[in-house]
């Protein structure tokens, strides 16, 4: 699905927001003597979703978007780099969003667009966050623009006194 005028808007009014901090990192490996350019987000010949995963630095929720540890996004901005020797983690931080996913549905119920099946899957072809710039999901997440690890120490707590109680 190509996206609509209204999203390549949306999905430039978000680039330059970072912009200026990705020009001045590949301005200073460049300086450091690395091959480095800016990877375009709707690039088809590459998976910026599948890099972030394999980099055990994002997860992606249940509305199907990635979610890192200082936001929640569809749009994902990169540098291709020379570096051979990048440290990857070894673990993600973040798979406990799955589980939280599972038991939350905020972006189910917030859905105007059936993008979600009987499974509570997303449907891709229904959804118009790509075509259309569509958002709701994001914005209803709990997750969006919050800090991730005071969540994350909630959700613990909340699991915690359910399991006390015996309701898992």
């Amino acid at each position: 699905m190509d996206p609509s005028p209204k999203k390549c808007k949306d999905m430039d009014d978000e680039f330059q927001g970072v912009a200026p901090s990705l020009f001045k990192l590949n301005d200073f490996l460049i300086a450091q003597g690395f091959a480095c350019e800016l990877i375009n987000p709707v690039d088809d010949d590459l998976s910026l979703r599948n890099l972030a995963i394999k980099s055990n630095e994002t997860v992606i929720t249940r509305s199907n978007m990635c979610l890192f540890e200082d936001s929640l996004t569809m749009s994902i901005f990169a540098l291709a780099c020379s570096i051979e020797n990048l440290p990857l983690k070894k673990d993600n931080e973040l798979l406990w969003v799955r589980e939280y996913c599972s038991t939350c549905g905020k972006c189910i119920d917030s859905c105007s667009h059936n993008a979600f099946d009987e499974n509570e899957k997303i449907i891709p072809r229904n959804c118009p966050a790509h075509r259309d710039g569509c958002s709701d999901c994001i914005l209803i997440c709990p997750l969006f623009k919050k800090d991730i690890n005071e969540f994350k120490n909630k959700y613990e707590l909340k699991m915690k006194k359910l399991a006390e109680r015996g309701l898992l």
